[in-house]
């Protein structure tokens, strides 16, 4: 599984996790690659919040 965050959080939004950032050149602020050892169904939440706790 591969989620990117393309430049796109209003300033002083967050996500938890907290993902790596990319390099500019990219146009990928962040990244998160996951492969699970195991088959199966996986559940992977994510939060983003803007800088007015929405």
């Amino acid at each position: 599984m591969t989620l990117a965050v393309i430049s796109g959080l209003p300033i002083g939004a967050t996500m938890t996790p907290v993902l790596p950032v990319a390099g500019p050149a990219s146009g990928v602020n962040s990244v998160f690659n996951w492969t699970p050892s195991t088959s199966g169904v996986f559940t992977i939440t994510y939060s983003v919040t803007d800088n007015h706790g929405a």
